[in-house]
């Protein structure tokens, strides 16, 4: 009989975490008995997807751990309410192992221990306010072994007296696009000067996602009178239609139509096939799945310095990146390789090239290597 393995991760929200967990669940369903255990809230296209690709799952009546001052109290008034009933469930399924993918997932780091399972603790950001940091310090003696997303992740949780004492490893996060794009195709093309170049983003609407500065560059390419569009498709949750509001408004006061926000896409394929460039402007990523995806499709990379990035570059050379949030270098180096094709090839190449590192089967190749360590 297969090991029970549980996913845990609070927020059911479509996004990257339970891209992570989609992956690794994925590559695996061969070797363990898996479930993915999730809050109901906002959860309708994570179950949509899951239903599609017949993994098994539970959604939890549980809320989400928010900074909303009212969504806050919320969480606490219902913390033990909420505590009880996943205590009994998780209790009910019996589960070897628990894969808890987040820094503050709190509540199930406590129930799992408690339960006397083993705890893989993955944490996917790199950065958090000094309480917050703290109080996760303190939650970290509660695991079995830590994973950290990448050495940025590593390097800031790590300075904790609790982080210290546990052994860890580094894995970062994985596309799923082994397939997608073959070796006579994989070259992406270069286009002339007077076509229009599109410079493309994945991620929901957010203010860490900095799409002001998006549309910062973009004003600067409206200045010069250049062919380029800027297309970010990602999900505008109701939690951030004011903020969403707000860059409308800036679209409209700077009259700029060089700016498309789509919705969320499924086919996330076709849109890396679409676009010419991938470009982040985060203010923050531990490990940018989107960047992997679009390298895994032969995509120059332009982003911002989060995660590994500027360290990944130096070593394998597929884009540039901006340090200090600098929107005229970020514009003139998208100019660089948008006139000039040999640089604008070689970085598509290294981009293919160096996306195998992230391939949801080589990733989940370490997770194997730890699951099975704790399940011995």
């Amino acid at each position: 009989m297969s090991k029970k393995i549980c996913y845990l991760v609070e927020d059911g929200r479509f996004s990257g975490p339970i891209v992570q967990i989609i992956n690794i669940y994925s590559n695996l369903k061969e070797n363990f008995d898996q479930t993915i255990l999730f809050s109901k809230f906002r959860s309708e296209k994570t179950t949509e997807i899951l239903n599609k690709k017949k993994l098994k799952y539970i959604t939890l009546d549980t809320n989400v751990l928010s900074s909303h001052p009212l969504s806050l109290i919320n969480y606490i008034i219902n913390f033990f309410f909420s505590f009880r009933k996943i205590l009994s469930i998780i209790k009910k399924e019996k589960f070897e192992l628990a894969f808890v993918n987040g820094s503050s997932q709190f509540k199930f780091l406590i129930i799992c221990w408690l339960l006397k399972i083993k705890i893989i603790w993955c944490i996917n950001d790199a950065y958090s306010n000094k309480l917050l940091k703290f109080i996760i310090s303190i939650f970290s003696i509660f695991p079995d072994h830590i994973v950290f997303v990448s050495k940025n992740s590593k390097k800031f949780y790590l300075n904790s007296i609790f982080f210290k004492k546990k052994n860890f490893d580094i894995i970062q996060s994985s596309h799923n696009f082994k397939n997608s794009v073959n070796e006579s195709s994989k070259k992406n093309t270069f286009k002339k000067n007077n076509e229009n170049l599109i410079v493309g983003s994945l991620g929901n609407i957010s203010p860490v996602k900095n799409f002001n500065f998006m549309i910062d560059i973009a004003c600067l390419a409206k200045k010069d009178n250049q062919n380029i569009t800027f297309v970010n498709a990602g999900a505008i949750l109701s939690s951030q239609k004011r903020y969403y509001e707000k860059l409308k408004k800036r679209l409209n006061e700077n009259d700029l139509n060089n700016v498309i926000f789509k919705d969320f896409i499924e086919d996330t394929k076709s849109f890396y096939k679409m676009i010419d460039i991938y470009a982040c402007y985060s203010k923050s990523e531990a490990s940018p799945t989107s960047i992997w995806e679009a390298m895994s499709f032969g995509k120059p990379i332009i982003s911002t310095n989060v995660g590994d990035l500027k360290e990944l570059n130096i070593e394998n050379s597929f884009g540039y990146i901006i340090d200090d949030f600098n929107k005229s270098l970020f514009y003139k180096k998208i100019i660089e390789m948008k006139n000039n094709k040999p640089l604008f090839e070689s970085f598509s190449n290294s981009s293919y090239s160096h996306s195998i590192n992230f391939s949801a089967d080589k990733v989940s190749l370490e997770y194997l290597r730890i699951f099975n360590f704790f399940l011995k």
